[in-house]
């Protein structure tokens, strides 16, 4: 394997369960950004796709594409054998080694994610914004204290040094820090239990560029306590199947159960709401389904509680 350098965030194997296979061999699948009043057919190659977002910086040991590279292993190349997994309708036990794959590779798509870096930097942005604002007023020096413990004089010759180098301290510390959570995370659900919902064909499921949802026992969001033992970790894996992995406290032991079930359009309506809601600000979905995905909004009128 080379440099590779335009990395996907969600690997192109999760993204083409959601996408349609045309006569050239490319990947179609539908998009609409939030904001943008136009739904549009992209390539699974064109999506939730970035430059270098795991590539390590300059200066740093080793290879700087090592990170990008153990993706493509341990999730991209193994993902069309858990989605096999899941989507078998004979298959109601897991093995350890069947368990642990499946947790690793779903979970990794909330873990790789851009949003908790691009947040991180936007964060720092707003104060670099105001700190060049307050020099360009005259200002000769400002003292930051930083949230890595160091101080640093902010000039108007040097400020937008300071702001690229604490940028680049931003990716390294995400690229370290999010693999060990990653892991962490995976041994922590390896007590939960599983489920399969295929639901009905009248509202297909939706993705995001955030596809994976962890819900507190009140149904909201709880991206601030994931190891919550009450937590819920739901995500769609094509437009028929909803993955549930449930709660630690529910478990009393380590279960290799996948059970099966089914449910009606108005749980996939509601749960494509949620999906929509809780995206980085991509919906994505079969060439169709992203239109139907609001259509049904209209017609069941769900309210997401």
């Amino acid at each position: 394997m080379g440099s590779p350098k335009h990395q996907h965030f969600i690997p192109k194997s999760f993204l083409k369960q959601f996408a349609l296979k045309n006569e050239r061999d490319k990947y179609l699948i539908d998009t609409l950004m939030r904001g943008d009043a136009k739904i549009t057919t992209l390539t699974t190659t064109q999506v939730c796709v970035q430059k270098n977002i795991y590539t390590f910086p300059e200066g740093v040991e080793g290879d700087r594409f090592a990170l990008e590279k153990r993706y493509a292993v341990e999730v991209d190349a193994v993902y069309p054998e858990v989605y096999a997994l899941l989507s078998d309708p004979t298959i109601h036990k897991l093995t350890l080694e069947q368990k642990s794959k499946i947790l690793n590779t779903v979970l990794s798509l909330y873990f790789r994610t851009p949003f908790f870096l691009n947040e991180k930097n936007e964060r720092l942005d707003v104060r670099f914004d105001r700190f060049s604002n307050l020099l360009n007023n005259n200002k000769e020096q400002l003292i930051y204290n930083h949230d890595n413990g160091t101080s640093y004089t902010l000039t108007k010759e040097n400020i937008e040094d300071v702001r690229a180098m604490l940028k680049i301290e931003n990716k390294i510390k995400f690229l370290e820090e999010h693999l060990e959570q990653w892991k962490s995370f995976v041994e922590h659900k390896m007590v939960c239990g599983m489920e399969v919902i295929e639901v009905s064909d009248e509202v297909p499921l939706i993705s995001s560029d955030n596809p994976v949802l962890i819900l507190g026992s009140d149904g909201r969001p709880n991206y601030q306590d994931i190891f919550h033992p009450d937590n819920i970790i739901e995500v769609a894996i094509d437009p028929k199947k909803y993955l549930i992995i449930y709660p630690n406290a529910v478990s009393e032991e380590e279960s290799l159960d996948l059970k099966r079930g089914s449910r009606d359009k108005y749980f996939a309506a509601g749960v494509n709401l949620r999906t929509e809601e809780t995206s980085d600000g991509r919906v994505l979905g079969y060439p169709g389904d992203v239109h139907k995905h609001f259509e049904s909004q209209q017609k069941l009128c769900l309210v997401l509680i």
